[in-house]
C-alpha cells in the first residue's frame, strides 16, 4: 500500500530526487559505454559521496548488461590532510568500508587509496620550517596550502595507480569525476566556467574525446554541477534499503549503506542542529568542513559548533588557538624576520626579505602543537585503556552518542562502531611528532634559523617531560581583553602593522667600480661580469664535523669535475636482457661494450629498480613479483624500465669553431625581462605603486642575434680531471640504497633506522642542545644563536632521515650558501627590526642596490653589443666557401680529440695488464665507450661530416665542390697523421717498457725497508709514468713508479712477489698496449680515400664548378636528377 499522497511536497521531493539520481547514473554509463575509466575524488563529503554512489551503480548496471569488460578500474582516492576534522576523520573509514563491501559483492574492479601529503609538506614543516608563511583570508596572498595537500597528492596517487593498470586503461581515456557545483560559490562557479565543466555533459564530453583521437586523455567532469545544495541532501535523505526519508513504492536510490544517516548527522552537527537545507546553499547556513587551521576562513564556525557535543568537546578548543594564533601571526608584520636565502644573480648581494618568521614565534607555534598532540595522545591511550578494560560505554563521547535524541537508532549504531573504531585507531591530531621535531631540526641547520641547536627536538621533549606554556587566546578573547584595557581590537588598521617593507640587501663583496664606457675588448669586462657563487654543489672550506656516535662524518674527498647525465632503458623478459644507454640532453646513443665494467655496473643498478618496480606491483596486487613479470612480458613482450644515471669522467663539449647562418633559427621566449612592481588597488578605484618583486632572472651575455644565427656544435668527450671539495652525497649518511631510490618524495624516514635513533641518539641530541644553552647563559653571549650545518649533517647520517637522489643537488646548493652566509655573520641580523639591520655594516638598502646593479648590466649590454657587432660583420661579409675553413677547424679538432682519446685507450690497456685486473678502471671504461661509440666516425668521412655540422652547413657543403674537395684533403691529411703519430706514441712507450725490463739489472733496484723496492734511477720510466698519469689510468706518480719497480724487480726475482706472476704483468703491459695501438692504427690504414670521398660527392656537388650550362644540359641534368 502506497501511504504516500501523490500531490503532497515529500512525494514530489523523494520523487525529484530519484529522477535527478537517475539522469546521473545515466550520464555516467554513456561515458562507461564508451570506454571512458572513472576517478573519483572522494572526500567522503555530501557532494562526492553523491558522485562516488553515482559511479559505482552505473558500473554495476553497466557489467550486469555486459556493456563494459569486467576488469574495467574505478579509481577512487580520498586525501586526508591530516588536519581534517574530527568526525570528518571518524567517518572516512567507516564510508571506505561500505565502497569496498558494495564493490567486491558486484565485482567491480575497486582501487581505493587513502593518501596524505608528505610528511616534508606536513603542517609544521612547511609552516614552521623557515620556508613559508601562513596564508590567511586576510593575508592577501594567495594560498597553495590546497594544491600542495590535495590536488598535488591526488594527482600522485592517481599516477601511482595508472602505472600498474593493463597497457589499455594506463593509456586510455579517464575522466575526473568531481562533485563541485555551480551554487557553492560565486568564486566557484567562475573557476568552473574557466575550466569549461558548468554545462559539460555526457554527450558534449563524448564529442570532445572522440575529436581527441586514439592515445592517453584526463578529462574533468562535474556531473552534478547544476544541483542544488538541497538537491544532493535530498539525494542522501532518500538514498539506501533504510534511507532517513521515506521513498514511495517502487522508487528506490541505491546506497553503498544502508542509508547516509551518519554523514547526515555529521553535517548537523557542523550547524548545532540536525541537517535541515533552507534556500540559502548551505548547510544551516555554517555546516561547510575544511581543514582544523584553515586561515581562508574569518572564522571556524563549524568547529566551534562541533565543541557543543562532549563527543568533540573532550578534545578542547586547543587547535582553534593555534589556528587563531597563526592567522594573527601571518598578518603582523613585525613578527617576521629579515631572512637572508636569495643572491642577486648579476651584483651577488644577498638579499634580506622579511619572509619568513622570526624564530622566537616558531618556537612558540612549535609548544602549541606539541601540547595539542601530547593532549590528543593522551585522549586515546585513555580510551584504549577502557576498551580493553571492557568500560568503553562508560567513555564520555560514547555516552553523549547514545543519548543524542536527533539520532535515529540505527544511526547511533553506525555512530558508536565509527566512533569507536576511529577513536581507538590512533591519536586524532599529530601535528608534531618525534620525526616532525627531528626533521624541522635538520631544516632548521640547513637553513640557517637563529636557534639553538636541535631546538624542536628539545620542544617536544620539554613537553613530553610535562612543561607547558599558556595557550594563546582566541581572536574573540584578545579583542575582549583588549576591549577592557580600553585598547583598539588586534586587527584594527591603526594597531595591525600589515605593510610589508622592502627587502634589504647585504653586499658579500665590494661594489664593481664606475663602468667604464670606452672599453671595447670582452676581457677586459669580465670584472663586471655576473658571479653565481651560491649556485656551486661543492663547497672548499669547512670544519670537520662528527655525528651524534662521535665518528666522524666524511666531507673532504676526490670528484669528478665532470658528469653526464646518461638516460638509461633496461627491455627484460626475465632471461634476455637489452640495456640502451643515450645522453640526456639529447638523442645520441652511447656504445657501451657488452661485459664491460660500465656496462655491467648499469645493467646491475637497471636489474635492481626492475626488480623494485615488480616488487611494488606485487605488494599491489598480492602476487609474486615473477608473476607480474610473466603477465608483463605476456601482454607487451618485454618488461621495461627508464631512468637517468651519471657516466663520471665525462662532458658535453662544444666546438670553439663556431659559423654564422645567414637563416635565423627560432628560439624559446624568454618572456618579460624585468623585476615586478606590484599595484594594489584603492577603494577609490586608483592603482598605488606597491613593493618591488624579487623575481630575479639570470641576464646572458649572448645576444638574440648570435643565438639565432650562430652555429656550433658538440659532442662528449671523456673528461679524467678530478677536484678535492666538500660535497656530500647519499652515501656520506650511510642511506639504505633501496630506500631512498624507492623514494617518491624529496625526504622521509627509514623506520629501522630512525626507530634505532630514538633509543640510542635522541638523548644525546638533547644533551648537546643543553649543554650549548649552559654554555651560552654561563659566558653571557646568549643562547639564541645560528650554529651551522653540523646538525643537519648529523641527524642525516643518524636518524634515517633520508633524501631522495633528485634533492641532493637542491641539498648541496642550501648547504654552500648557508655557509657562506653563516661565516658572513647574516643570520645573527634575522631577529632585527628594519631599521636596525639597514643600520647595520654592509647593508643597503633596495635602490642602492637597483643602482649598483644598473652598472653591472651596462656592462652585459656592452658585451652584448660586441658580440652582436661581431656577428652582424660576418654576416654581411661571409665569402663563398667561407664556411669550409671552419668545417675544416672542427674536423682538425674532432681527429686530435681522438687521437688523444685513442692514445689513452692504450694506456689503460696497458696499466690493466700491468695491475693484473681483468677490467679497466672507470676513467678506462669511459674512455673505451668513447672509443667504441667515435671510432666508426674517425674512419668514415660521411659521418664524421654529420658530427661536424649543422645540417644547414651540410647542405652548403654538399653543393660546392671546390669546399668539400678541400674540407676532405684536409681529413685526409690529419687522419694520416693522427694514424703515424698513433704508432709513434705508443711505440714510444713500448720501447721505454721493453727498454726497462731489458737494461735493468738487479743492482738498480733498492730495497725501501718496508718490502717495496726502488728504482735507483727514477728517470728510466718517465715516460711511462707521465702517460699513466696524464690519461687518468692512475693518480699518484710515487704509487705507480713504485708499482712498476715492484712488480719489474719480482719478475728478475728480488722481492716477495711471485716471479712468474710478476713477470706475466709486466709482459702483459706491453701485449696490451701493442696489440691495442695496431688494432686502432689498423682502423685508420683500412680507409679507403677515393671511396669515402665518392661517398658524399653529390651530382649537384660535380656541377657546382661549370659555371653556365646549356639549357639542353640543363635539362638532361634535371632528367638525372629524377630518375635517381
Amino acid at each position: 500500500m502506497n501511504f504516500f499522497d501523490l500531490t503532497s511536497l515529500n512525494y514530489q521531493i523523494a520523487e525529484s530526487s530519484y529522477n535527478k539520481f537517475e539522469s546521473l547514473v545515466a550520464e555516467l554509463m554513456k561515458l562507461l559505454k564508451e570506454g571512458i575509466i572513472f576517478h573519483c575524488g572522494y572526500s567522503t563529503g555530501k557532494d562526492s559521496s553523491v558522485v562516488v554512489n553515482a559511479a559505482i551503480e552505473a558500473m554495476r548496471r553497466c557489467l550486469d548488461n555486459e556493456d563494459i569488460e569486467a576488469d574495467r578500474p574505478l579509481v577512487v582516492v580520498t586525501v586526508d590532510t591530516l588536519l581534517e576534522p574530527s568526525n570528518i576523520q571518524m567517518y572516512v573509514p567507516f564510508a571506505h568500508q561500505q565502497v569496498r563491501d558494495l564493490c567486491e559483492a558486484h565485482g567491480i574492479n575497486l582501487h581505493l587509496k587513502l593518501v596524505s601529503p608528505p610528511m616534508h609538506q606536513h603542517l609544521m614543516v612547511l609552516y614552521a620550517g623557515s620556508q613559508k608563511l601562513f596564508t590567511s583570508s586576510a593575508s592577501g596572498r594567495k594560498a597553495d596550502c590546497s594544491s600542495l595537500w590535495k590536488v598535488e597528492v591526488g594527482k600522485r596517487a592517481l599516477e601511482e595507480t595508472r602505472q600498474y593498470l593493463p597497457e589499455e586503461y594506463r593509456n586510455g581515456k579517464w575522466a575526473n569525476l568531481s562533485g563541485v557545483r555551480i551554487d557553492e560559490s560565486t568564486r566557484r562557479k567562475s573557476n568552473m566556467s574557466k575550466r569549461g565543466e558548468a554545462d559539460l555533459t555526457a554527450d558534449s564530453l563524448i564529442e570532445q574525446i572522440r575529436s581527441e583521437g586514439e592515445g592517453y586523455g584526463y578529462h574533468r567532469f562535474a556531473p552534478i554541477a547544476n544541483w542544488t545544495t538541497r538537491d544532493v541532501i535530498d539525494c542522501l535523505n532518500h538514498a539506501g534499503d533504510t534511507p532517513m526519508k521515506k521513498m514511495p513504492s517502487g522508487l528506490h536510490i541505491p546506497c553503498y549503506g544502508k542509508n547516509f544517516g551518519l554523514l547526515l548527522a555529521i553535517y548537523g552537527e557542523g550547524s548545532n542542529d540536525v541537517c535541515q537545507v533552507g534556500e540559502s546553499g548551505s548547510c544551516g547556513g555554517v555546516a561547510r568542513y575544511g581543514c582544523q587551521t584553515c586561515g581562508m576562513v574569518s572564522e571556524d564556525h563549524s568547529g566551534k559548533e562541533m565543541l557543543q557535543y562532549p563527543r568533540w568537546a573532550r578534545f578542547g578548543d586547543d587547535v582553534l588557538r593555534l589556528r587563531d594564533y597563526l592567522f594573527r601571526t601571518s598578518l603582523n608584520v613585525n613578527n617576521r624576520a629579515f631572512h637572508p636565502r636569495a643572491t642577486c644573480s648579476v651584483t651577488s648581494n644577498v638579499y634580506l626579505q622579511p619572509n619568513v618568521l622570526k624564530a622566537t614565534i616558531l618556537e612558540n607555534i612549535l609548544y602549541q602543537a606539541a601540547q595539542i598532540t601530547e593532549k590528543h595522545r593522551q585522549i586515546h591511550a585513555d580510551f584504549v585503556s577502557n576498551l580493553n578494560n571492557g568500560n568503553v560505554s562508560t567513555d564520555v563521547g560514547v555516552m553523549d552518542i547514545q543519548s543524542d535524541p536527533t539520532l535515529r537508532e540505527d544511526v547511533k549504531l553506525d555512530y558508536v562502531d565509527a566512533y569507536v573504531s576511529r577513536m581507538s585507531e590512533k591519536p586524532m591530531l599529530e601535528l608534531f611528532t618525534e620525526q616532525h621535531a627531528v626533521m624541522l631540526s635538520a631544516l632548521w641547520s640547513l637553513h640557517g634559523v637563529k636557534a639553538a641547536p636541535y631546538r624542536p627536538m628539545k620542544i617536544l621533549d620539554n613537553v613530553q617531560n610535562g612543561h607547558r606554556k599558556p595557550l594563546p587566546p582566541l581572536n574573540a578573547e584578545l579583542n575582549a581583553l583588549r576591549a577592557k584595557q580600553g585598547l583598539l581590537e588586534w586587527d584594527d588598521t591603526k594597531v595591525l602593522n600589515k605593510e610589508v617593507p622592502d627587502a634589504l640587501v647585504f653586499q658579500l663583496f665590494a661594489p664593481a667600480k664606475k663602468f667604464d664606457s670606452n672599453i671595447s675588448q670582452i676581457d677586459e669586462l669580465a670584472h663586471w661580469m655576473p658571479l653565481n657563487f651560491t649556485k656551486s654543489t661543492s663547497h672548499h672550506m669547512a670544519p670537520l664535523l662528527r655525528d651524534l656516535g662521535h665518528d666522524l662524518i666524511h666531507r673532504d674527498r676526490l670528484r669528478p669535475v665532470n658528469t653526464l647525465v646518461v638516460k638509461v632503458k633496461l627491455a627484460t623478459d626475465g632471461t634476455n636482457h637489452k640495456l640502451t644507454v643515450n645522453k640526456a640532453t639529447s638523442s645520441g646513443k652511447l656504445n657501451l661494450v657488452e661485459g664491460s665494467a660500465a656496462y655491467q655496473e648499469l645493467l646491475t643498478l637497471a636489474q635492481k629498480k626492475a626488480q623494485t618496480e615488480l616488487a611494488k606491483i606485487s605488494t599491489q596486487y598480492n602476487i609474486t613479483s615473477d608473476a607480474v613479470l610473466a603477465d608483463v612480458v605476456k601482454l607487451d613482450g618485454m618488461f621495461e624500465i627508464e631512468f637517468h644515471a651519471e657516466l663520471p669522467f665525462a662532458k658535453e663539449f662544444t666546438t670553439a669553431f663556431s659559423g654564422v647562418s645567414a637563416h635565423a633559427r627560432s628560439r624559446k621566449e624568454t618572456g618579460m625581462r624585468f623585476t615586478k612592481r606590484k599595484r594594489n588597488k584603492q577603494k577609490d578605484g586608483v592603482f598605488t605603486a606597491g613593493r618591488t618583486s624579487l623575481q630575479d632572472y639570470n641576464p646572458s651575455v649572448v645576444p638574440l642575434l648570435v643565438e639565432q644565427h650562430q652555429t656550433q656544435v658538440g659532442y662528449w668527450l671523456p673528461d679524467n680531471k678530478e677536484t678535492r671539495a666538500q660535497h656530500f652525497s647519499l652515501y656520506d649518511y650511510n642511506m639504505d640504497a633501496d630506500f631512498v631510490q624507492g623514494l617518491a618524495v624529496s625526504m622521509d624516514f627509514e623506520s629501522k633506522k630512525f626507530n634505532v635513533f630514538m633509543k640510542k641518539h635522541w638523548s644525546t641530541a638533547i644533551a648537546r642542545h643543553d649543554a650549548y644553552v649552559r654554555e651560552g647563559f654561563t659566558n653571557r653571549l646568549g643562547a639564541r644563536k645560528y650554529t651551522g650545518t653540523g646538525v643537519f649533517h648529523s641527524l642525516m647520517k643518524n636518524s634515517g632521515l633520508s633524501m631522495a637522489p633528485r634533492f641532493q643537488e637542491y641539498v648541496n646548493q642550501s648547504l654552500v650558501r648557508t655557509e657562506i652566509f653563516h661565516a658572513s655573520h647574516l643570520y645573527n641580523l634575522s631577529d632585527r627590526n628594519y631599521h636596525d639591520v639597514l643600520n647595520a655594516s654592509h647593508v643597503i638598502s633596495m635602490t642602492e642596490h637597483r643602482s649598483q646593479k644598473a652598472n653591472q648590466l651596462l656592462a652585459v649590454r656592452k658585451v652584448r653589443n660586441i658580440k652582436r657587432a661581431e656577428l652582424q660583420f660576418k654576416l654581411n661579409t661571409q665569402l663563398p666557401g667561407s664556411h669550409a675553413s671552419i668545417i675544416c677547424r672542427r674536423v682538425i679538432e674532432f681527429l686530435s680529440h681522438y687521437e688523444e682519446q685513442a692514445f689513452a685507450m692504450a694506456i689503460h690497456a696497458s696499466h690493466q695488464g700491468l695491475a693484473n685486473k681483468p677490467s679497466p678502471s672507470l676513467r678506462g671504461c669511459v674512455n673505451q665507450m668513447w672509443v667504441s661509440e667515435f671510432s666508426p666516425v674517425a674512419s668514415n668521412f660521411k659521418e664524421l661530416l654529420k658530427l661536424v655540422t649543422t645540417a644547414s652547413e651540410l647542405a652548403v657543403l654538399k653543393a660546392d665542390l671546390t669546399a668539400m674537395t678541400s674540407v676532405f684533403n684536409t681529413y685526409k691529411s690529419k687522419l694520416t697523421l693522427v694514424e703515424s703519430s698513433l704508432q709513434a706514441r705508443c711505440a714510444t712507450i713500448v720501447d721505454c717498457l721493453v727498454g726497462t725490463q731489458q737494461n735493468t739489472d738487479v743492482s738498480d733496484f733498492v730495497d725501501d725497508g718496508m718490502g717495496n723496492m726502488e728504482f735507483l734511477d727514477e728517470s728510466l720510466v718517465t715516460p711511462i709514468v707521465e702517460a699513466y698519469l696524464a690519461v687518468g689510468a692512475t693518480r699518484n706518480r710515487f704509487l705507480t713508479e713504485m708499482g712498476l719497480s715492484n712488480v719489474l724487480a719480482a719478475s728478475k726475482g728480488v722481492g716477495a712477489r711471485d716471479k712468474h706472476i710478476a713477470a706475466t704483468c709486466y709482459d702483459s703491459a706491453i701485449a696490451n698496449l701493442h696489440s691495442t695501438a695496431r688494432s686502432l692504427a689498423s682502423t685508420l690504414q683500412e680507409v679507403n680515400y677515393d671511396q669515402a670521398l665518392r661517398n658524399v660527392v653529390t651530382l649537384e656537388c660535380r656541377t657546382s664548378t661549370i659555371m653556365t650550362l646549356s639549357q639542353e644540359k640543363q635539362d638532361r641534368l634535371a632528367a638525372l636528377r629524377a630518375a635517381s
